[in-house]
């Protein structure tokens, strides 16, 4: 897979990896244990209702803003538009919301992980995986 790595340096960045998955797991539980989304200031509760949250993302004039154009709703409409298919299946709006909290988390890390991984030299590994445990607790 890895033919120009050593295999013990592969094994343990997938190790690693796994590590901060696990990680971001748990801070996702730890916050939607409850069962209750987070939301608030001028996002409000976009995943209480996806339903009314793609019609009104899905153009760019809205009604309530006196038909002033909201651009940054179009770029939004495609991930609303993918989030409904899986809300129209039944799935709860928290779990969507976890499930987008964990991909940000995740994605986040493994890229500081993977850019360090090609930056940093071998004698100073550890640095990897606290930048990336920093990026995540940040």
């Amino acid at each position: 897979m890895f033919a120009f790595v050593k295999p013990n340096i592969a094994q343990r960045k997938w190790v690693e990896i796994v590590l901060l998955c696990f990680l971001c797991l748990t801070l996702v539980a730890i916050w939607f244990h409850t069962g209750k989304l987070f939301g608030g200031g001028e996002e409000g509760l976009p995943f209480y209702n996806l339903d009314n949250t793609f019609k009104l993302n899905f153009y760019a004039l809205r009604d309530s803003e006196a038909g002033f154009p909201n651009l940054e709703t179009v770029s939004r409409s495609t991930f609303f538009a993918a989030l409904k298919l899986f809300y129209d299946l039944g799935i709860p709006g928290v779990f969507l919301q976890a499930g987008t909290f964990f991909i940000f988390l995740f994605t986040g890390a493994v890229a500081s992980y993977l850019l360090l991984h090609t930056l940093i030299l071998e004698d100073k590994k550890w640095l990897r995986i606290i930048f990336s445990i920093y990026f995540v607790f940040k």
